[in-house]
């Protein structure tokens, strides 16, 4: 698009230049309006930018550059940063965000997460500039076997139904939860989670291995893929976990006899190498907490040729997962399963369904959004 903006451009100088112009503009009144196409300028407002396990916020906003104009304000402080993020600026006042956003004079703002809408409906209002919000697991998920809802959500959905809002893009877990508590079904977009799957993609042989990956927190109960490794001596357990709580859990694994080989935080633009070190992900979950989503780097595992194990910890995980890989319910059948080597049908099944997810199939409707 910008390829095409510049060669309209240069068109349209060449022609007003000419002598003939008044002639040809008489007879083609279309030269009169060849002018470059205005690109958007988005404002993203996040918190705890830029975390590192938060790449689904890098990955859109790499996204979105390709085809328009951002700036970026971090409300709070990450406390695992990523050494490869984009420039930002790091505010949390609000008076202060909003004399940088006038100043930027942006066409719409943007935000994740449905528990920071207070501060960007905030900002927004004081500019009377739309936002939009991306909505996440966490965010909206009920908790527990209690099914109890985030506090959050009876505060921002009247915040989310008045107009400044442009809309809400969620996954499809989150469709039934939102539009029960009350947000208006017309400011839902439903789409899948944010993955480059590009980044990603290789068809190449694996070599054999067992990863998790992710935050290190409660919900993804992570000791289950310590306990895994203690069923399965023989095996190869690679796990990639951020922060939190990664140095209990590494106190437990060393008692045990460093049963996991525990990496250190590795930077999103080496991910790819180190999935292809391995032929299947167990993805561990709380059945407790039950508030893990769709996770990314199940889509990532899809596409680097890692065959997916995930805890069903729902039942819409099943839509997740389709056939390109199994929902377990027990560290048994895992422990029967993963010494054999993947299912070559299955693996490339993954190729295929990853490629379905990729973010830039999945932008036109936001952008849509940010254009009205």
């Amino acid at each position: 698009r910008r390829q095409y903006d510049f060669t309209i451009y240069k068109m349209h100088s060449i022609i007003t230049a000419s002598p003939l112009f008044e002639h040809l503009n008489q007879s083609f009144p279309i030269f009169d309006s060849m002018q470059p196409a205005k690109q958007l300028k988005i404002q993203f407002i996040v918190k705890n930018f830029p975390q590192l396990s938060q790449t689904y916020i890098k990955t859109e906003l790499r996204a979105v550059k390709e085809r328009a104009e951002t700036a970026i304000i971090a409300t709070s402080v990450p406390n695992y940063p990523d050494p490869e993020s984009y420039d930002y600026l790091q505010l949390s006042r609000i008076e202060d965000i909003v004399r940088e956003v006038r100043d930027a004079h942006p066409d719409v703002i943007h935000t994740h997460y449905l528990n920071h809408v207070p501060i960007v409906h905030e900002v927004a209002l004081a500019l009377d500039i739309p936002y939009t919000v991306r909505a996440h697991s966490f965010d909206c998920l009920p908790i527990g076997v209690n099914n109890k809802l985030p506090a959050h959500l009876s505060a921002v959905i009247p915040m989310l139904n008045q107009d400044i809002c442009r809309g809400v893009i969620a996954m499809p877990f989150a469709k039934e939860i939102l539009t029960t508590v009350g947000l208006n079904p017309l400011k839902l977009i439903i789409k899948p989670p944010v993955v480059d799957v590009q980044h990603f993609l290789d068809t190449n042989p694996n070599e054999k291995g067992i990863m998790n990956t992710g935050a290190c927190i409660p919900k993804k109960k992570m000791e289950d893929f310590l306990e895994l490794a203690a069923r399965l001596p023989t095996e190869t357990f690679t796990l990639y976990a951020i922060g939190h709580n990664i140095q209990q859990l590494s106190s437990l694994n060393a008692a045990r006899g460093s049963l996991l080989n525990i990496r250190n935080p590795v930077p999103y633009s080496q991910m790819p190498r180190e999935y292809k070190k391995n032929n299947w992900m167990v993805y561990t979950a709380s059945f407790t907490e039950r508030t893990v989503g769709w996770p990314m780097a199940v889509v990532e595992a899809w596409a680097a040729g890692v065959v997916v194990n995930i805890a069903r910890i729902r039942p819409d995980l099943d839509n997740f997962i389709g056939d390109a890989g199994f929902c377990y319910q027990s560290l048994e059948e895992l422990v029967d399963r993963l010494p054999e080597n993947p299912p070559p049908e299955m693996r490339e099944r993954g190729f295929e369904r990853a490629k379905s997810f990729d973010i830039r199939k999945n932008l036109d409707e936001l952008f849509s959004l940010w254009s009205d």
